[in-house]
């Protein structure tokens, strides 16, 4: 798989999968989104899928995505701080 595939997919997993299990499986009735995206990364995590499936999240979440993340997260910091600091 290509990076800008393991990347789409990264970003599906991470941001549509919580938000579907939130809206269409009741979870809005017991928990707000942002407990249910918590939950959900820390169940994506190695802790629950690096035990059930290895090879899945190596795929997903390996050394090899690290790069584009990286990328992305300082594109976000660089626009969270101008946000709080402009006038």
């Amino acid at each position: 798989m290509s990076l800008s595939g393991i990347l789409a997919a990264d970003a599906a997993i991470l941001v549509a999968l919580p938000y579907l299990a939130w809206r269409y499986l009741g979870l809005r009735h017991i928990a707000p989104l942002a407990v249910v995206q918590v939950v959900g990364g820390l169940s994506l995590g190695p802790s629950i899928l690096g035990r059930i499936s290895p090879v899945i999240h190596e795929t997903l979440f390996g050394k090899a995505s690290w790069g584009a993340f990286r990328g992305r997260r300082r594109r976000g910091r660089v626009v969270h701080l101008h946000q709080w600091n402009a006038p």
